[in-house]
């Protein structure tokens, strides 16, 4: 399974409160930004994106993520929380290396700047994918992720126009 690309400044992914939520809402997050892109990669004709609800558990290297992604939904504390995410997050940090695109970077956790969290502070992986793209237009554009990484109205989402319009306006 490939991972998604980060964004250069990671985006939600390294704010450390998230280990802070439970249940419905971080499996939402863990979902919207960890599986999607994966699932969206892997089966870009999914006939609707309900259906791959299921899917992700089929991908191989799922039985690596699906455990840590379990046991940072249901962790009744913070720091068993933050420990499962950050696991997570280290074998997708392990999946990227293993592709070879880049030189290898360090897939473990670190503290978030002088806060006591841990983060994986994925923009590195970004700035490593950035560094091997050759083609200079698009070696010139924003490192931005993917639309629904930094939009989260559905009803903007389903609107290509504005959605085109959108990730133009981010590479003037």
């Amino acid at each position: 399974m490939a991972p998604a690309a980060p964004t250069q400044h990671s985006g939600r992914m390294t704010i450390p409160a998230r280990a802070f939520l439970s249940g419905l809402e971080l499996s939402r997050i863990l979902y919207e930004e960890a599986v999607r892109p994966i699932l969206e990669a892997e089966f870009p004709d999914a006939p609707y994106s309900k259906w791959l609800g299921s899917a992700f558990a089929r991908l191989p290297g799922a039985d690596d993520l699906l455990p840590w992604l379990r046991g940072a939904v249901t962790a009744g504390d913070y720091a068993t929380r933050e420990r499962h995410l950050c696991d997570a997050y280290e074998r997708v940090a392990e999946a990227q290396n293993r592709t070879g695109l880049t030189e290898e970077v360090d897939p473990t956790r670190r503290p978030y700047h002088s806060r006591p969290f841990q983060v994986l502070h994925a923009e590195r992986f970004a700035q490593a994918l950035a560094r091997t793209v050759t083609d200079p237009d698009l070696r010139d554009l924003p490192l931005t992720g993917s639309v629904d990484q930094w939009a989260d109205s559905t009803d903007f989402l389903g609107r290509p126009g504005p959605v085109r319009a959108a990730v133009d306006g981010l590479a003037e």
